[in-house]
This record gives structure tokens, C-alpha cells and sequence, in this order.
């Protein structure tokens, strides 16, 4: 089991998977002893190339490493690593890849999406990874499967301290689509065990979907943070993210389908 991508959910799911497989993972910089085999990689960093043969010597590849907005030709850069990656995978033993990319993809749409919505990403990070998802779908000798997952909850990592005392906020009536890391852990748990996919692409986000700015405000109250202010003229009702035919088809739920409920596991 091979994972690129040791970060903040990343180490979370090689500790969960390395109860039950051999693991092997990647990470930009050192770390401290890890119960588990690791190698240092940077992308940019042309010496550290060397272990990607070592990091696909495995049955199953979760490629987890997300674009950078903020950084400089995001779009040139990704792809690189991705065209990399994909090059050693085809000459590799791998059997299953698992890329681990967003429901930002659907940046651009609107109403209730779903697995089988097309994707009409806005933001550039949006844009990037969908067209790795279209690159890592093509891959024929190996099995390609694209996890989806909602914003991301868990450890002490909420949304809410992000948007602490901001104003204007934009999304007054939208509603939340949030997964917690534990939830996004059994939905890749599934996707490793399940010998026969229905599909390539899966969803992680869970089933509840409260308005946005009653939830952002609650949850700032209890976490004893300044609520966000919304901005009263925006309109735009958004997007829902559904996963429940993912959740169907892998047999599986989710312990935090109320995303009020995810602050207390923070």
C-alpha cells in the first residue's frame, strides 16, 4: 500500500491502513520515526525522484497531493508531477490507483451534483484537478478510481476558523458540504477492499446539509470564536454535494453525517 502524500489527511490514513497492510509513503520534508516505511519526495526537488520506482512497488497507489493556488504555475507544476507519476506507474506492478482529488471540481455548478454531474470548475486548483482527473481516468493497465471528498474536518482542522470574525461573507444561502477525515478514511478503506468497483468516480461529503451562514455562526459560538458576518445582498444558492450512491455502492456510512456534530470530534 503506497501513498504520496503524507499530509494532514494523508499520515492520518497510512496510521489507520498500516494496521492491516504494508505500508509505504512520501513526504516533502523528513520526519520524525514513522511505524511505517517512508521516503522523502519533492516534486521539485529532481533528486528525490529516484524513490517513485520504490513508492510504486505496491498493489495500490493513493496519489494524495493536492494543486497549490497560491503558488506559481500551478497548472504547469501539477502536471508535471502528474505526467511523472503516471510514467512510473505504467511500467509498475500497481494494480489499483486511487487519486484523491476534490469537489471543487464543481466550483462552476449549481443545485444538487452527484457522481454523474458534469463538472464545471471555477477556480483554477478546480480546474487543475479536474484535468487530472480526465488524465488519470485514461490510465488502462491499471484500475483508475477518483475520490471526491467534501471540505475537509477533523483534528484541529474546522472551517469555521477560518471564516472566524470575517465579513462579508459571501453564501448566506447555500449549505454546507463538509466531510470529517475519519469519514473520508473508511471511504478509501472501501475503495482498497472492494475486489469489483461499480464506476471510477466516488464522492465523500456527508448527508446533512445545513445553511451555511446558521451553521458557520453556531458552530463559531460554541468553538469560542467571533462569528462570521454574511454579506446580506448575496443571493447565489450554491451547490449540494451528494455521496450517497458512492456511500451504496461501497457499503458503507459515515460516523458524522451531521456536519454540527463535527466540531466535537475536533
Amino acid at each position: 500500500m503506497s501513498i504520496v502524500g503524507l499530509g494532514w489527511f494523508g499520515m492520518e490514513l497510512a496510521h489507520s491502513l498500516h494496521h492491516e497492510y504494508d505500508v509505504i509513503g512520501s513526504k516533502r520534508r523528513l520526519h520524525a520515526q514513522l511505524p511505517f516505511q517512508f521516503y522523502r519526495l519533492d516534486f521539485r526537488d529532481r533528486s528525490t525522484l529516484a524513490v517513485l520506482p520504490k513508492l510504486m512497488d505496491a498493489d495500490y497507489l493513493i496519489l494524495n497531493i493536492p494543486p497549490s493556488s497560491a503558488a506559481e504555475n500551478v497548472r504547469d507544476n501539477y502536471h508535471q508531477m502528474l505526467d511523472l507519476v503516471i510514467d512510473r506507474a505504467k511500467n509498475s506492478p500497481l494494480k489499483r490507483l486511487i487519486f484523491i482529488s476534490s469537489t471543487g471540481v464543481f466550483g462552476g455548478n449549481s443545485g444538487i451534483v452527484h457522481e454523474f454531474t458534469k463538472p464545471i470548475p471555477a477556480a483554477i486548483s478546480g480546474k487543475v484537478l479536474r484535468e487530472a482527473e480526465e488524465e488519470v481516468l485514461k490510465l488502462s493497465n491499471i484500475e483508475p478510481v477518483v475520490l471526491r471528498p467534501a471540505g475537509l474536518v477533523g483534528g484541529q482542522r474546522h472551517p469555521a476558523n477560518y471564516l472566524a470574525g470575517r465579513k462579508n461573507v459571501k453564501g448566506q444561502h447555500q449549505v454546507v458540504n463538509l466531510v470529517h477525515r475519519d469519514d473520508l478514511v473508511t471511504s478509501v478503506k472501501a475503495l482498497i477492499k472492494r475486489r469489483k468497483l461499480p464506476g471510477d468516480i466516488f464522492h465523500a461529503c456527508s448527508s446533512q446539509h445545513p445553511n451555511k451562514k446558521e451553521f458557520y455562526q453556531r458552530v463559531a459560538i460554541k468553538l469560542g470564536i467571533e462569528p462570521p458576518v454574511f454579506d446580506q445582498n448575496d443571493m447565489n444558492t450554491g451547490k449540494e454535494i451528494s455521496s450517497d450512491w458512492s456511500k451504496q455502492c461501497l457499503g458503507i456510512s459515515y460516523k458524522f453525517e451531521d456536519p454540527f456534530t463535527m466540531h466535537q470530534a475536533v
